[in-house]
């Protein structure tokens, strides 16, 4: 059997952030919303760096996700 430690997953933070860019937000506007450079966002999608505080982070961007996420549903009702 092979030893799970070299088994990578992804993110939450890289899960939220493919979620927003999902919903049609560019990394430039979620970095601009969290104080960040659009390249830091890339990384953290890409799974190459983390937030220092990621639960502080996680929780802002998942705000953003069920933002936009009512925002679509509600262009969409006619």
């Amino acid at each position: 059997m092979l030893p799970t430690w070299g088994k990578m997953t992804e993110s939450q933070t890289a899960r939220l952030v493919k979620g927003l860019r999902a919903a049609g937000l560019s990394y430039g506007k979620i970095g601009d919303a969290l104080g960040v450079h659009r390249r830091t966002v890339c990384r953290w999608s890409q799974g190459k760096n983390q937030p220092p505080s990621a639960i502080a982070i996680n929780q802002i961007l998942a705000g953003m996700l069920a933002e936009k996420e009512a925002e679509n549903a509600l262009s969409l009702t006619p």
